[in-house]
């Protein structure tokens, strides 16, 4: 039977953190069209009576956002429409997996205290510190450079009376992503989020052919794209050093996590970590790194979930000579009587301190002379 909408059936949701309250209680579209009639435009039902989400018409993610965060977390939402407009399992997926790795130490995992964290580029949506203080009771510095991402961002912590956990900040491009707010703060920060701009400009966003979302060029484009937004977010860690206990950011591209990482090695950071966030037919990967050892050590642990791509030993090569240098030549001189005159030459080409020789072979007479000059030169090496 044909169904319109394949893309209601994920096929990687099996994969989602286990303690994201989605994870094994789905929302059933159906329940929440009946209570939530906004709902009921983009909920429809198959002729084998199973009931299929329309992904794809405008609008239907940012209002299936609006009635779960009312559901489910008791969070009055909406956003322009014009703004990129988030899932809310994929930002759990991130919440959750940064959770676990901080929990890895007692010291966060028992504090009385809520734990600060500044999300860096938190959009119109301010999804992540408004689902991080309703699951976890952390507390936000939420940033951005679009002044209508912050207007809409300051109205939602308003709306929902949560000035004194959400402090939304208006920054400028040309303004540090954190080095100002860490120094000029009289607490801990204890962690970082960023969900970086994709795309290095406009033309390259525009040319994607998976691009289907509503979005500002501000949400998606930077120069340079992600690798130089986050190796921006690496350098200043670098000087903060311990004034974040950890640093993280989702990576769009397995590509450039291998170059984020190989940064962060150059750098001599001594922990780091990776992970892959699963929602739907969507795979992502988040980087985490600190300059605190102890989460290294822990993190070594459970190699598989946190793991460290490039970091392995190569394998070392032998080679066995079974001839001798003599014995070698007499059958290279036999093999090329055989062909009819066909001789040897070497090509050298340098390469730095090292010169490499290469064979080759040519037409030249019954190749007696030319094989006997390179047999002498084979006794010299």
């Amino acid at each position: 039977m044909k169904r319109y909408y394949r893309d209601t059936l994920p096929s990687c949701n099996h994969l989602m953190q286990p303690d994201n309250p989605y994870f094994s209680n789905p929302p059933d579209f159906l329940a929440l069209s009946k209570e939530f009639p906004s709902l009921l435009p983009f909920v429809g039902v198959n002729e084998d009576r199973t009931v299929f989400f329309k992904w794809s018409e405008p609008n239907s993610v940012r209002e299936l956002t609006k009635v779960l965060m009312k559901k489910d977390f008791h969070i009055d939402w909406d956003m322009p429409a014009s703004h990129l407009c988030p899932g809310i399992p994929g930002r759990i997926n991130y919440l959750s997996w940064l959770h676990d790795v901080l929990h890895l130490l007692p010291k966060y995992a028992q504090a009385k205290d809520p734990l600060l964290g500044i999300d860096v580029g938190t959009g119109a949506s301010c999804i992540y510190p408004l689902l991080g203080n309703a699951l976890y009771h952390w507390e936000f510095i939420a940033t951005d450079i679009d002044p209508e991402s912050i207007a809409s961002a300051e109205s939602l912590v308003r709306e929902n009376h949560l000035e004194s956990a959400i402090h939304v900040r208006q920054r400028e491009p040309s303004q540090p992503l954190l080095s100002d707010l860490v120094e000029s703060s009289d607490r801990l920060i204890s962690f970082c989020i960023c969900n970086p701009p994709f795309f290095s400009s406009v033309e390259e966003w525009k040319a994607n052919p998976r691009n289907a979302c509503i979005a500002t060029s501000t949400e998606l484009v930077c120069p340079g794209g992600e690798i130089a937004f986050i190796t921006q977010l690496i350098e200043e860690s670098c000087s903060l050093t311990m004034r974040v206990a950890l640093y993280s950011s989702l990576v769009g591209k397995k590509s450039s996590l291998r170059v984020l990482l190989r940064l962060l090695r150059e750098k001599g950071v001594p922990s780091m970590g990776t992970g892959v966030l699963y929602q739907g037919r969507t795979c992502r990967w988040v980087l985490c790194w600190s300059f605190d050892p102890a989460f290294g050590t822990e993190m070594s642990k459970s190699p598989q979930t946190y793991k460290v791509l490039g970091h392995k030993k190569r394998a070392d090569l032998a080679f066995h000579v079974s001839v001798s240098c003599e014995e070698a030549w007499a059958r290279i001189r036999a093999f090329c009587r055989a062909c009819g005159g066909v001789c040897l030459r070497e090509e050298e080409c340098e390469v730095g301190q090292y010169v490499y020789r290469f064979p080759g072979c040519e037409q030249m007479g019954d190749g007696s002379e030319v094989v006997k000059d390179m047999e002498e030169k084979g006794k010299d090496m």
